[in-house]
């Protein structure tokens, strides 16, 4: 059976790929970047929604999925939707394409990916909200990268963390390096919560 974390990676993975092949059905014509929008939205919203789940169950909630997974996944893409808008206008405003009127592929696919980045700070939010927030204790680890923000390590420095006063999730795009953040967090136990590859 697989592990939440070979979960995630597969949810991650996929969600990294299917917004990727959305990108590419724009840059071919073959849809416009408001169904483009529409699209990626339900994308997202249901790769959250899988994300919560991963999460809870991770901490000990096995319970199949429930209207609070989705309550929780439709506010992290509420909470993202100004840059999905963003990234819409710039589509429509073609952004993206080069001196010669070529469509930039791998650029608004590098940003794409960027949103299946988020799904991290989903599941590791939705796992330490599960944990016991009076025995349990968090502690931030740098993810094995040299270009660490400043706020990461002062993350790491001020651990242990309680659940309910740790500031973010690793993967919650709220320190300086967003989405390029590979720090995980992890119980005295030494369960680990979701980091990206």
């Amino acid at each position: 059976m697989p592990t939440a974390h070979d979960q995630f990676a597969a949810l991650h993975a996929d969600t990294d790929a299917q917004a990727r092949a959305l990108v590419a059905q724009v840059g071919a014509g073959e849809i416009g970047p408001r169904q483009f929008g529409e699209l990626f939205a339900a994308l997202l919203e249901e790769a959250h929604t899988e994300a919560v789940v991963i999460g809870r169950q991770h901490a000990g909630d096995t319970a199949p999925l429930e209207a609070d997974d989705r309550r929780f996944a439709a506010q992290v893409v509420d909470e993202e939707s100004e840059f999905l808008a963003g990234f819409v206008r710039d589509l429509e405003e073609d952004r993206y394409l080069d001196a010669l009127g070529n469509f930039r592929l791998a650029a608004a696919q590098q940003r794409a990916g960027m949103y299946a980045g988020r799904l991290a700070g989903t599941a590791n939010e939705a796992w330490g909200l599960t944990l016991p927030p009076e025995t349990t204790l968090l502690y931030w680890r740098l993810g094995a990268t040299e270009n660490n923000c400043e706020e990461c390590p002062s993350l790491q420095s001020r651990s242990p963390w309680r659940v309910d006063d740790i500031p973010t999730w690793p993967g919650r795009n709220e320190t300086p390096c967003m989405s390029n953040c590979r720090c995980s967090v992890h119980t005295a136990a030494g369960t680990t919560g979701f980091q990206l590859p």
